[in-house]
């Protein structure tokens, strides 16, 4: 169950008796907590503006700015700010026509009674929750008509003028895309939802945002020149949003790539038809965009790929032997001819691993087994960029002298670190780190010692130690949860379910 923030209360009075009262009233118990005080309106006025309090309690006569003065402005700058004014009984003239201008309450001073300040604070709270679900469902209504305006544009069935207010031309699309595991991903999209509701401070008015066929697409009224200033921004939301799931998924993130792209200026439908398509070619193009040390936003229109001819494969079958030959590291091969050429002329995925596999095949035994031909085909095949590719061959060459055999300690000594640490933020990167090889190097190691990779062998084991506890201990869901390192309930239960067919409640029940 969510736990409620506390209610902030910033209490107005000049009578210092009644704001020793009001300090001496027990707001922790009414899940609330006093951020401050002041003695007249118009320094009310300054430390709300500077603190932002969910609850203003005023009294209506004070000198500088009345109780009814600053209601007015509290209300003209922030109308969500709930109001609780203080009145004598000589004047209920006044807390009616504050009733009007919309405060929530008044309270009589003498006696000020706790259970009324309970009753007023409790009614705060309640109408804070209805605005905020009234502001919820307005916006989700929103997203969902740009959704379907946007869908009938792309698929040819809109109108000649779709509504203005639902897009302003010219203006730029980002496109938001999660890749994950089909169990996890619903999960993901919801963490990523909840984020970004969070992010307006980020996102601003100017960005609409809504969810097409599993990914995010967001539209903002632009310029040309506005490319940087957007992509700065986008920099800083998928900073956030890496940082929600590392919190989140117990450092299974590894197993979770997020990438956005971003259309030149669109000025008509026409063009914003032509975004989606473009923006569609990135799947496969990203295979020479996306690098460990470079942000994952692709700007604009993909560089058109280049065939691997006669030619081109001699003249890369030439550079590839070179490569091979010299000693280094998986950084050392990024700055080799071979990689630069590559990046250079952009040749097709698939040729460039097709060609890249046969050679390969030529620096096995000829008594490679089967299995040993089956798995250089899945390493080469399955990489996503040419940065993954390189990282492959170089782990297939090492394994071939005396370095494959320095692994097999360290992967040992990784499985009987992560059994005594699965409640930690485990990742491949900090576990890696603990026996002292590179990221790259432990992934591949690990798996062909292992047989799977670190995230799916970390995912069991974690369930594994779920069913544990949740067989054999008296813990709630959520404490097991904990116990295994998967912070967030959840997640935990969609990755329990998908490992074993019953919710973890299903399960500690039969």
């Amino acid at each position: 169950m969510q736990v409620q923030a506390p209610l902030t209360v910033l209490i107005v009075d000049d009578d210092f008796p009644i704001r020793q009262e009001l300090r001496a009233f027990p707001w922790q118990d009414c899940n609330a907590v006093l951020i401050g005080e002041a003695e007249n309106g118009e320094e009310a006025l300054d430390m709300f503006r500077e603190n932002l309090p969910d609850v203003v309690i005023a009294d209506i006569t004070m000198p500088l700015m009345n109780g009814l003065e600053l209601l007015k402005a509290i209300r003209s700058e922030i109308p969500s700010t709930k109001v609780i004014l203080l009145t004598c009984h000589t004047e209920f003239a006044y807390a009616q026509e504050a009733l009007k201008l919309g405060a929530i309450e008044y309270l009589t001073k003498i006696p000020l009674e706790d259970d009324d300040i309970r009753l007023a604070l409790e009614k705060a709270r309640d109408l804070i929750a209805r605005d905020r679900l009234s502001s919820k469902a307005e916006i989700v209504h929103q997203r969902n008509q740009l959704a379907r305006t946007v869908t009938k544009i792309v698929s040819g069935r809109s109108s000649a003028e779709e509504p203005p207010a639902l897009l302003h031309y010219p203006l730029r699309l980002v496109f938001l895309r999660v890749d994950a595991q089909a169990a996890v991903k619903t999960y993901i999209i919801q963490e990523i939802e909840e984020a970004l509701d969070r992010l307006d401070h980020l996102l601003n008015e100017r960005f609409q945002w809504t969810l097409m066929d599993g990914q995010f697409v967001f539209l903002r009224e632009a310029a040309q020149q506005e490319a940087k200033t957007i992509e700065r921004t986008l920099e800083a939301v998928m900073h956030t949003l890496r940082h929600v799931l590392q919190q989140n998924k117990g450092g299974m993130q590894d197993d979770v790539q997020m990438y956005m792209i971003v259309s030149e200026t669109v000025h008509s439908s026409e063009e914003l038809v032509k975004a989606f398509h473009n923006s569609a070619l990135w799947e496969k193009h990203k295979f020479y965009e996306r690098h460990p040390l470079r942000s994952p936003i692709y700007m604009g229109k993909p560089i058109a790929f280049h065939p691997v001819d006669g030619r081109e494969a001699a003249e890369l079958a030439k550079l590839f032997h070179q490569l091979v030959k010299e000693p280094g590291n998986d950084e050392a091969w990024m700055r080799s001819e071979f990689y630069a050429k590559c990046m250079k002329s952009r040749y097709e995925p698939a040729e460039l691993k097709h060609l890249v596999h046969s050679l390969m095949k030529g620096y096995h035994a000829q008594s490679a087994s089967a299995a040993e031909l089956a798995r250089l085909y899945e390493l080469i095949f399955q990489a996503h960029t040419l940065y993954e590719l390189l990282e492959a061959v170089h782990s297939l060459k090492s394994e071939q002298n005396a370095a494959a055999r320095k692994g097999r300690k360290e992967i040992e000594d990784a499985l009987a670190y992560m059994a005594g640490h699965l409640h930690e933020d485990l990742t491949l990167a900090s576990v890696a780190d603990k026996v002292g090889l590179s990221p790259s190097y432990f992934s591949k190691v690990f798996r062909e010692q292992v047989g799977e990779p670190f995230s799916d062998y970390l995912i069991r084991r974690r369930v594994e130690k779920a069913e544990e506890l949740l067989r054999d201990t008296n813990l709630k869901v959520y404490e097991v949860a904990e116990r295994i390192g998967i912070p967030s309930y959840r997640y935990f239960t969609a990755v329990f379910k998908e490992k074993t067919g019953l919710t973890p409640t299903d399960y500690k029940r039969g």
